[in-house]
């Protein structure tokens, strides 16, 4: 079977049209130029798609060793220690201005550690020596606006209470990522990468408030009568810092 093409008037125009000898010139100029745009676009690209290829086999893995240090102004081992004496069933805030201290230059806040020592045992029982613990109830009363923070990180302990004139602590993560296991590992084209999660600002920086209530086991039992009105407590806050090294892991 034979297919015959029908070839209209226009096709036969539009040839004529495009290879004629006055066209025919300006019709392989055009082709030309756009042969040149496509080589000068492809020629622009490689360049760009050779630096890609160079990054990703170019980056590296490296190790960045933490250097940590506790902020004490005063050589007392903490960055605050603060003694107040709590009455029975008094509530109290007690602000400590982290925005005040002299942070060492190239480090960071890395986290906040708080611990709350209670009066010693009274002793008022001598069958029970823990009779006479008083009940404190601790919880931090900061939050983003005041204290920026890894508010939500699984490690911090923001709420405590003890009976048994135990230490309570407190703990709050300042810097995102910074665990104090004293290194990190990155993956990065340069040591100056490297470094970059490890410099931001700001973190930690800010009014850390503890409220603390008390609950004063006064009563000694029948014949002693109130023995205990109030509560002596001493507050350690410990600020660290971090500064980091990197080092190329071979």
């Amino acid at each position: 079977m034979e297919v015959s093409e029908m070839v209209t008037d226009s096709d036969i125009d539009m040839e004529h049209l495009l290879f004629t000898k006055d066209s025919l010139i300006p019709t392989i100029a055009a082709i030309a130029l756009t042969m040149i745009l496509l080589s000068v676009t492809t020629i622009d690209f490689l360049p760009e798609l050779n630096d890609t290829q160079v990054f990703t086999s170019e980056t590296r893995e490296w190790n960045v060793q933490f250097d940590t240090s506790t902020v004490d102004d005063d050589d007392d081992g903490h960055t605050f220690s603060h003694t107040e004496i709590w009455a029975d069933d008094e509530t109290k805030v007690v602000d400590f201005d982290f925005r005040e201290l002299v942070i060492p230059e190239g480090k960071r806040i890395g986290y906040i550690s708080v611990s709350i020592y209670p009066e010693e045992d009274t002793g008022i029982s001598l069958n029970d020596p823990d009779w006479g613990c008083d009940s404190i109830g601790v919880s931090v009363m900061s939050d983003n606006s005041t204290l920026p923070a890894q508010w939500q990180d699984d490690r911090n302990i923001l709420l405590g209470n003890d009976a048994d004139c135990e230490v309570i602590p407190i703990f709050l993560q300042a810097y995102p990522f910074f665990y104090d296991d004293n290194s990190a590992n990155m993956t990065a084209k340069n040591d100056y990468q490297a470094m970059i999660p490890w410099t931001e600002d700001g973190w930690g920086l800010g009014v850390f408030s503890l409220q603390i209530d008390i609950d004063v086991q006064s009563y000694g039992g029948q014949g002693v009568g109130i023995v205990d009105d109030d509560e002596e407590i001493t507050i350690t806050v410990d600020v660290v810092t971090f500064s980091g090294e990197v080092v190329e892991v071979e």
